[in-house]
């Protein structure tokens, strides 16, 4: 069974993804901040902890790594934009690079998994209304992620099976 960390599993849509796992039995911690409160089930194995404070070291132990943290909605972004970059851009891309840097330290495959959100597209009802600061963020994320980490994991995961007999 792959060991699971959920980075902002306190917030909405982790409430109802720790929910669907406890069900199926699958192993998995939750990081949060707990900004809006600790709604999930006694069941779950929580830390209060910012994502920037995770460890390398701490990130071994787990086969997938899951990106729900971060600043929610365009109003929350907009109020403060620092908050929206750092929540958002700085916390996914250092987690996405230290799930890379513990992948290659244990010689594992490790899933990083970034949800993102419609906010990115900037249109409603076919009518183009434009990003605003948190749409821009997530999508130079989903951005960022994709062409720096994706190309790399498939370049250390072509060099780590060549070095197999």
């Amino acid at each position: 069974m792959k060991n699971i960390l959920i980075t902002g599993g306190a917030g909405y849509i982790g409430t109802v993804l720790t929910e669907q796992l406890l069900d199926r039995g699958y192993n998995f911690k939750v990081v949060d901040t707990l900004w809006y409160g600790n709604y999930l089930s006694d069941k779950v194995q929580i830390e209060k902890k910012n994502i920037l404070n995770i460890t390398q070291a701490e990130i071994d132990s787990f086969d997938v790594v899951i990106f729900l943290g971060g600043v929610s909605n365009d109003p929350m972004a907009e109020y403060k934009p620092s908050i929206n970059f750092t929540e958002n851009m700085a916390s996914s891309s250092y987690l996405a690079y230290i799930t890379r840097q513990s992948a290659i330290k244990t010689q594992t495959k490790k899933r990083f998994i970034y949800a993102s959100t419609c906010s990115v597209y900037g249109y409603t009802s076919n009518n183009f209304m434009g990003l605003k600061f948190f749409g821009l963020i997530q999508h130079l994320v989903s951005e960022s992620l994709h062409f720096n980490f994706i190309d790399f994991f498939k370049r250390s995961h072509k060099t780590f099976n060549q070095g197999r007999t």
